[in-house]
């Protein structure tokens, strides 16, 4: 699954999940996206669902778990994508997963999914400086226990580590799962923003003074961090 948001040439084919009126779910094949890789086939969708769109109207992003380098990856489709003019001003990133080890297929070929990912945060950074990023870890899923500790979001992102009373922590895949129901249900609360929960309730422009600031090159050469040529 985690290579098939990167890359289409694996053996395996997409299938999609259909989740029915009764709870019960069935999975749909669909060979004419066999090709493709996820990221592909959503910034596609992206781009024509969005194109008719106001500059105005604001999109908020949201992955959870996979589902995290899955909206980074589209992020940097959009980025490189000379004719997309509509980016999301928000985004929002669920107990992050990714895996351990360094990856030798397209577009890796020795690094990690958390690097990459971590490298496309800063392109949103540099190329949409106003965009809110913001990660939220309810579980050791994203602490380097079960995946990769080496994304490094704590430094680029409004990094959450999120109590959640109601399960223990030894209850790790319900913490998982409840992630992105709880943080919609959040759209509810009226209260003031929380580092330690979820906070969809508060504005992108609230929540904008609290990304982690950016050295700039004067800084970090007054600093020594910058090699003079």
């Amino acid at each position: 699954a985690e290579r098939k948001i990167f890359n289409a040439h694996i053996n395996s084919k997409m299938r999609w999940m259909r989740q029915h009126p009764d709870g019960t779910v069935s999975y749909v094949q669909n060979d004419k996206l066999h090709n493709r890789s996820a990221s592909e086939i959503l910034a596609e969708i992206y781009l024509e669902h969005f194109s008719g769109f106001d500059k105005c109207v604001p999109i908020h992003l949201v992955g959870h778990s996979l589902g995290t380098q899955l909206s980074l990856e589209l992020m940097r489709k959009l980025i490189l994508n000379s004719s997309c003019n509509k980016f999301p001003e928000r985004i929002t990133l669920l107990d992050p997963f990714f895996s351990k080890g360094v990856k030798t297929y397209d577009p890796f070929h020795g690094t990690e999914t958390s690097e990459r990912a971590a490298e496309t945060v800063n392109l949103i950074l540099e190329k949409e400086p106003e965009t809110v990023i913001e990660t939220y870890e309810t579980s050791v899923c994203g602490t380097g226990a079960l995946s990769s500790s080496k994304h490094r979001l704590k430094d680029t992102t409004i990094y959450h580590k999120v109590d959640m009373m109601q399960f223990p922590w030894i209850k790790i895949h319900i913490r998982h799962v409840c992630a992105p129901h709880m943080y919609f249900c959040s759209i509810a609360q009226e209260s003031n923003w929380n580092k330690s929960f979820f906070n969809a309730h508060i504005p992108p422009q609230h929540l904008k003074m609290l990304m982690p600031r950016k050295s700039s090159s004067t800084e970090k050469a007054a600093q020594g961090e910058v090699a003079i040529s």
